[in-house]
């Protein structure tokens, strides 16, 4: 069996953050309907009081909406730092070439365009709850 260890030669040019990111979102998901299912439960068995499973999914939004744009940014933001890199890097000289890997700046539009929407989604759960509440009263 081969032993591995730390490689500090490694290229970190060529890592899958996309898949590392994708993992990360998926596991916070699972942790909140986890949270929800332990909420359900003991709403159903412990507690007469039933608490509004609103909230975990505002709370929910607001975390997923600060993730994906910050990570939004981060990778439009690390891929042009890294083509910028790589060009001058290069053996080619002076000659700028923009037609570099640009899949990880696409992916951090798209979520910078989901945290929106994940913002918008919140603002009218809490538009509809405001109005409910200002029904019931």
């Amino acid at each position: 069996m081969q032993k591995q260890s730390f490689d500090l030669q490694a290229n970190l040019l060529q890592a899958q953050f996309p898949t590392m990111f994708k993992d990360f979102v998926f596991i916070l998901l699972l942790f909140f309907a986890f949270l929800i299912l332990i909420n359900l439960f003991k709403n159903i068995f412990v507690s007469p009081k039933q608490t509004p499973p609103k909230d975990y999914i505002v709370l929910l939004l607001i975390i997923l909406n600060k993730i994906f744009l910050f990570g939004g940014i981060g990778f439009i933001v690390a891929n042009i730092i890294k083509n910028s890199f790589e060009e001058i890097s290069s053996n080619d000289g002076a000659k700028f070439n923009f037609l570099s890997v640009w899949e990880e700046m696409a992916f951090g539009i798209i979520l910078l365009f989901v945290g929106i929407g994940l913002n918008k989604a919140r603002k009218i759960i809490l538009d509809q709850s405001s109005a409910i509440n200002t029904r019931e009263q």
